[in-house]
């Protein structure tokens, strides 16, 4: 996450609102939130609600909906200082501080670090101070609480390999689905409680596409 990173400002939001938000303005909000209760009252829960409700999720909630895919919101813990752009998320995943260098009366700290186009299957934990490289699959159920250089594939215990052709396939479908399905506002990353724009790795998507075949 080295790139030009940019702040996100309030005139790229608003570029990137969703339908509703642009055709009702100021309105939109105080709808959302009656529409969201009447919907709760029937036991209807919002994707909004779901993230809410099943994840203990610290980045903002304009960052889970627009700049990660996490399709199934269920027993995630997000506690990290940066996940970069078009990471994906699964159920019961676990990224946190291991609480080495914590003292009492002291917050949390030493927490990880996610790179661009991060995969993390269901059941992976990822723990401390280490930084997950660019282009990593975290297999089901593995432990990671080590350094993951680039084009890696982790799984067991810190057992950390090189991606194979057919790792290299599906992170392509991923980025492509990134792209072209699910909109997300590209290059979009959490780092440390802000959200800025990496200018440098979505002017990149495409050349990325081409190096995963």
């Amino acid at each position: 996450m080295n790139g030009d990173l940019e702040k996100l400002t309030e005139e790229y939001k608003r570029r990137h609102q969703l339908p509703n938000e642009r055709k009702f303005g100021v309105f939109y909000k105080p709808l959302r939130s009656i529409q969201r209760f009447g919907r709760r009252s029937t036991g209807q829960f919002s994707v909004e609600d779901s993230l809410q409700i099943a994840c203990s999720c610290e980045p903002p909630l304009y960052f889970l909906l627009r700049g990660c895919l996490i399709p199934h919101p269920y027993g995630i813990t997000l506690s990290a200082d940066e996940i970069g752009a078009d990471c994906l998320i699964s159920q019961n995943v676990t990224i946190g501080t291991s609480g080495e260098t914590m003292d009492v009366g002291q917050g949390t700290k030493d927490k990880p670090r996610l790179g661009h186009l991060v995969r993390c299957y269901p059941g992976s934990m990822i723990s401390g101070n280490v930084s997950i490289g660019n282009r990593v699959i975290v297999a089901a159920h593995s432990f990671v609480d080590k350094n993951v250089p680039d084009d890696s594939v982790v799984y067991g215990v810190n057992v950390i390999k090189p991606l194979k052709d057919h790792h290299k396939r599906y992170l392509r479908m991923l980025l492509w689905h990134c792209m072209n399905i699910y909109k997300l506002v590209p290059g979009l990353v959490y780092v440390r409680g802000e959200l800025f724009v990496d200018r440098k790795y979505a002017e990149g998507r495409e050349e990325m596409m081409e190096k995963l075949r």
